[in-house]
């Protein structure tokens, strides 16, 4: 049995996905624009009408520290989550997106992996993830009935966060 080359390169930031991660503090859902502190972006970004955008600051037992960024348009059925690695030193680097999308060509839930063993790709360009599984082209399904808590729990388990409620939060 070989090993294709996308599952090796995947293998380069498995140990980010493996560890488990605790929740040290919440944004809460917003609106306004995700500061550099909320992504992997070394400056303000604006977030676009009609989205919702919500980060998780998360440790592990070893003092790694990540943090996860949700974006959501709900009325467009476009979902987001990208775990964030944060060194002790130099910008912080986007290591693996979950999307779901409509659209035929790259719609569907599929991830992004920033799978570059050079580490060369840091801060806002490592959001443009080169590997994608699965593969464009290839058969993705599209999850209905996502809410902002259900998509954050199954990204969640994804990025192993433990503590992340399930019950749906309510605007008021």
């Amino acid at each position: 049995m070989t090993i294709g080359p996308r599952l090796v390169r995947l293998s380069a930031i498995r140990h980010h996905l493996l560890c488990r991660k605790t929740i040290t503090s919440d944004s809460g859902w917003r609106t306004d624009h995700i500061t550099p502190r909320h992504g992997p972006f070394t400056e303000t970004r604006p977030c676009p009408s009609g989205w919702q955008w919500r980060c998780l600051q998360l440790s592990t037992e070893t003092s790694r520290r990540y943090r996860v960024l949700f974006e959501v348009d709900a009325n467009r059925g476009k979902w987001k989550a990208v775990l964030v690695g944060i060194p002790d030193t130099g910008p912080p680097t986007a290591l693996i997106r979950v999307e779901d999308q409509p659209g035929n060509r790259g719609g569907g839930l599929h991830v992004h992996a920033n799978c570059d063993r050079n580490g060369d790709l840091t801060g806002a360009e490592s959001i443009d993830m080169a590997y994608t599984l699965p593969e464009h082209g290839m058969r993705r399904r599209r999850r209905t009935g996502w809410t902002r808590a259900r998509f954050c729990h199954v990204a969640g388990r994804l990025f192993r966060i433990e503590g992340l409620p399930l019950q749906e939060e309510l605007d008021l």
